[in-house]
């Protein structure tokens, strides 16, 4: 073999070696290339992921809140006047206000004043002093009421006032009657009682 030939033949073994070193290089760069996408394909889908919501716990069903109490549907004062047997031309007040701390109970603020004219009252009662007493000095109490079948129905709590013969109230009972009216009936023991249409003269 010339010189020639050697030189040639080695300029093929390198080209081949060459070549090869190269293929590998390339497949070592595609390889190394895939597995980066592949990489970053993984993080993609990992970040796309939602993590599962934490299960929920049911909670204890609320209570029904309770409905608040009506109001007082006859609140403010309430004035009437009339002839009564036993008593004479009297004026009736009663002033009727919600408790606001006991649901269904109010208090209501009762006095009458009255006039002894004849043949109404008997001679003792129409007695001019008596009959000052009672105007100036009015029967006034106070009662604790409720509502018993649409009836106002009231307990005596307190006697503040008499009248000229010692009579008070013991007993008072008020219904609705009609639009805007109150229709009030009272006992007072042994004297004469009464009963009354009353109207609204303030709130």
């Amino acid at each position: 073999m010339t010189k020639q030939q050697r030189k040639i033949l080695l300029i093929c073994i390198g080209v081949i070696i060459a070549s090869f070193v190269i293929r590998n290089v390339v497949i070592s760069a595609i390889q190394m290339a895939n597995y980066r996408r592949a990489v970053l394909a993984a993080q993609q889908r990992k970040a796309q992921e939602k993590p599962a919501p934490p299960a929920v716990t049911p909670t204890q069903k609320a209570q029904p809140t309770a409905a608040a109490p009506a109001p007082f549907p006859y609140p403010g004062v309430w004035a009437g006047g009339a002839a009564l047997e036993g008593k004479g031309f009297c004026d009736l007040r009663v002033e009727l206000r919600d408790k606001q701390a006991t649901s269904g109970q109010f208090t209501g603020y009762w006095s009458l004043a009255c006039r002894g004219y004849r043949p109404l009252v008997n001679a003792d009662r129409s007695k001019l002093g008596a009959g000052w007493i009672n105007r100036t000095n009015p029967e006034a109490a106070i009662f604790a009421g409720t509502f018993k079948d649409g009836t106002m129905q009231f307990a005596l709590d307190k006697v503040m006032a008499t009248d000229a013969e010692g009579c008070a109230p013991t007993f008072l009972a008020i219904n609705p009657f009609g639009a805007g009216q109150l229709a009030a009936e009272w006992q007072e023991g042994t004297c004469p009682g009464g009963h009354m249409m009353l109207h609204k003269v303030r709130p």
